[in-house]
């Protein structure tokens, strides 16, 4: 999904008013306006011109007002033809209906890896 001519101001609207996002470095944003601030620096400094592209991967109804979704997502920067495998994000989304609008409540954000060092040394003991 581009960001298109409604921006982050466009997008800032998806957020219910108190709604929560943990970032992929582990920071805590609270609240609609903290996220859409944060964001707006991003896409007017060093996101200026890029891409956002993302997919719903998988979606669980709780209740019919209720939702839980995991996203994809990676950035492509404004001289890149396609984005580097080493920005695939996954997300994890609790979204409720507010007024007949889905709005996203709590949002984490995670970077796609592979094991790091240790996780692939435990592995290799256990499996000993």
């Amino acid at each position: 999904m581009g960001l298109g001519k409604r921006g982050w101001q466009g997008l800032r609207a998806c957020f219910t008013e108190h709604a929560d996002y943990v970032t992929f470095q582990g920071e805590h944003l609270q609240g609609r306006k903290a996220i859409a601030d944060v964001h707006q620096e991003l896409w007017n400094g060093v996101l200026r011109g890029s891409t956002l592209n993302g997919e719903i991967v998988k979606i669980d109804f709780i209740t019919p007002e209720l939702a839980i979704f995991h996203g994809w997502g990676a950035v492509k920067m404004r001289w890149q033809k396609q984005a580097p495998k080493k920005r695939d994000s996954i997300n994890t989304n609790v979204v409720v209906k507010q007024n007949g609008e889905w709005r996203i409540a709590a949002f984490q954000n995670s970077r796609i890896s592979g094991p790091g060092l240790m996780q692939k040394i435990f592995t290799k003991m256990s499996s000993r």
